[in-house]
């Protein structure tokens, strides 16, 4: 059921990259039920080291407060809780 994910997510990613938009790919390693929590990491452009997931409220607090941030902008960020 889940053998062609990784590659159904590189071809997203490729649709995305070759759009022309301002686009910012978020990716997380496991989304997790909890609260928000201040102390999540995120990588713009590069990758988390010894991530295991981050809730969907910390996810989202990093989209609302990166909606307009133009350094993410055709960039892939990686988000982690801390």
């Amino acid at each position: 059921m889940y053998r062609d994910v990784h590659l159904d997510l590189a071809r997203m990613e490729d649709e995305i990259e070759a759009s022309g938009l301002d686009w910012t790919i978020v990716r997380v390693p496991m989304l997790k039920d909890g609260p928000a929590t201040p102390d999540y990491r995120a990588v713009v452009g590069g990758h988390l080291t010894k991530a295991g997931g981050a809730t969907r409220a910390n996810v989202a607090h990093w989209i609302v407060e990166h909606l307009h941030d133009a350094s993410t902008f055709r960039r892939r960020v990686e988000v982690g809780d801390g």
